[in-house]
């Protein structure tokens, strides 16, 4: 087994990356972080579901469902599944038993399962994974982040945002009028002087 101290996750490099390159991240339900590993591409399955994390039980637990975890997370292959808390006991809810992927499903909440909560399950019980992938191929896809505008921040941001577009618009229209005025006006003035000429 192994410990949490001074593990960095992948849901904690996609948030920091994020927050560093400006973007409005957000942590959807389904997002997947591994826990207890001796690098950000294995250890305990852990999955957020209504602000909160919890873990994902072993039974049925197999590589196509690893497979899953792995490509959902930029952590290339599958190489293991593991059960039997085999990263350490989790804690919070256990929100994922029976968990049954194909293997090319987007990510862990396509496959069926019980459902988000169901399950018969202690935390002895936790799944982990151990993929191919490690640090530099994790943090070239940190960008992946959820863009959601249901967060306070990122409504006012969107509305910031508009207020801006507005106001660009309404520059460029009154900017328009008074190039179309000056325009005629200066034609009008150079058909005088060729009179005059």
């Amino acid at each position: 087994m192994h410990t949490d101290s001074n593990k960095i996750n992948v849901a904690e490099k996609n948030i920091s990356l994020c927050k560093l390159l400006s973007s409005p991240c957000d942590l959807g339900d389904g997002t997947i972080r591994l826990m207890n590993g001796q690098n950000a591409c294995q250890g305990r399955v852990e999955i957020y579901y209504q602000g909160s994390w919890g873990t994902v039980c072993d039974d049925d637990w197999v590589l196509n469902n690893a497979k899953v975890v792995c490509q959902q997370i930029g952590c290339g292959s599958a190489v293991y599944a593991h059960t039997n808390s085999y990263f350490g006991y989790g804690t919070g809810l256990v929100l994922l038993d029976n968990v049954n992927c194909y293997g090319n499903e987007r990510n862990l909440t396509k496959c069926k399962s019980l459902g988000w909560g169901k399950h018969n399950c202690g935390h002895h019980e936790d799944a982990g994974v151990t993929c191919t992938g490690t640090l530099p191929s994790v943090v070239a896809s940190a960008v992946k982040c959820t863009f959601t505008s249901h967060t306070d921040v990122n409504q006012e941001l969107l509305l910031l945002l508009l207020l801006l577009l507005l106001l660009l618009l309404l520059l460029l229209l009154l900017f328009n009028q008074v190039f179309s005025h000056a325009s005629s006006s200066l034609k009008l003035l150079l058909v005088q002087m060729s009179a005059f000429s």
